[in-house]
């Protein structure tokens, strides 16, 4: 069963958009060693894409070169279900901005630090209380639609700080 679809819009953001009537369970990677985004659909689904150069399509991971990405968005789209959304940058930082968009139904996005780096989160509420935007790891995520917000700085040596605002 095919999940999600892995492209890119007119203005050359990357995005996923969910093409199943069931909750989706989507984890959005940026690899910086690989030079690399990774697409990864949690249950095993389906994905597919039509980004040149990436590799994964009919699979559950899709991997998309940096260079493939000349737009300054990363969008994911999900459907009416209640879906689980998960931006990790335990494997490098987003050099775009991450656009997260809820579906009608109660939705959970996990913000994922690495351990190894010390975090600055701080989540300022949008027109509504399930829409706002959390920054870390010199990153950044826009959200909306989001009824749940699950953080997990991953520990490690340093402190960690959460600022909501």
């Amino acid at each position: 069963m095919l999940d999600a679809s892995v492209g890119l819009d007119a203005f050359q953001n990357l995005v996923v958009s969910s093409t199943s009537d069931g909750a989706d369970n989507l984890m959005v990677q940026a690899d910086s060693s690989a030079s690399q985004y990774i697409v990864t659909d949690n249950t095993g689904a389906i994905l597919s894409t039509t980004v040149p150069g990436a590799m994964g399509d009919g699979s559950s991971v899709v991997r998309v070169p940096f260079a493939e990405v000349s737009g300054s968005r990363f969008i994911v789209q999900s459907n009416a279900e209640a879906d689980q959304l998960t931006v990790d940058s335990t494997l490098g930082t987003f050099n775009l901005l991450v656009e997260i968009q809820g579906g009608d139904s109660f939705d959970e996005l996990t913000v994922r630090g690495s351990t190894d780096v010390s975090h600055f989160v701080r989540t300022s509420p949008g027109n509504d209380k399930h829409s706002g935007e959390i920054g870390f790891n010199e990153s950044i995520v826009q959200y909306g639609g989001i009824e749940n917000i699950v953080i997990d700085l991953g520990g490690g040596g340093g402190e960690d700080f959460v600022e909501i605002s």
